[in-house]
């Protein structure tokens, strides 16, 4: 007589069975999406080159105080609420690059038409400044016709000719 060894099915075989029916029916399932890792965190945007004139005024608030007083300071309130909103207003009474400008919308970071709009970007300079010794960095200490004539000019809607020479002493007292 042959011997035949049966095989006895183990208890936990349909246990077994249960699970890879669970895991290939998922596999179907998920199988038309792309399974990818995690997705990494954005980078960070670097800092924005513009501080705003309020960390100016540590070092030049004589200039501060004169500029405060001025319409460029205002700037922004002769907006209206849709104005400042639309993008092609605001560049001319906020500061910052367009896109901060753009994403920031009708709520500028830097609301009128601050020591930088004329000046440059002044991040680099602040820590150029801070430095021992005092590095000087690339600002604009005396801006050209060209930096003021980008707003005043015929693209603004209330443009009444504009002279260089006679508008630059109105916008702040020299000094340190």
């Amino acid at each position: 007589m042959e011997h035949r060894r049966q095989i006895i099915p183990s208890r936990r075989l349909p246990v077994a069975r249960r699970i890879a029916g669970i895991v290939t029916a998922g596999l179907l399932v998920v199988g038309p999406f792309r399974i990818t890792r995690a997705q990494e965190a954005p980078p960070a945007q670097p800092p924005s080159p513009y501080i705003g004139a309020d960390a100016c005024k540590a070092c030049h608030s004589g200039i501060y105080d004169a500029w405060a007083k001025t319409k460029h300071a205002r700037a922004i309130t002769r907006l209206s609420a849709d104005d400042r909103g639309s993008g092609s207003c605001i560049g001319c009474h906020a500061t910052g690059t367009p896109d901060q400008l753009r994403q920031e919308g009708g709520n500028p970071s830097f609301p009128g038409v601050q020591c930088e709009a004329c000046h440059g970007p002044a991040r680099a300079h602040a820590a150029a400044e801070a430095a021992t010794p005092p590095v000087k960095s690339g600002l604009n200490k005396q801006p050209q016709t060209g930096v003021c004539e980008r707003c005043h000019s015929s693209k603004s809607p209330h443009f009444q000719g504009f002279v260089y020479r006679a508008m630059v002493g109105l916008v702040h007292a020299t000094g340190k």
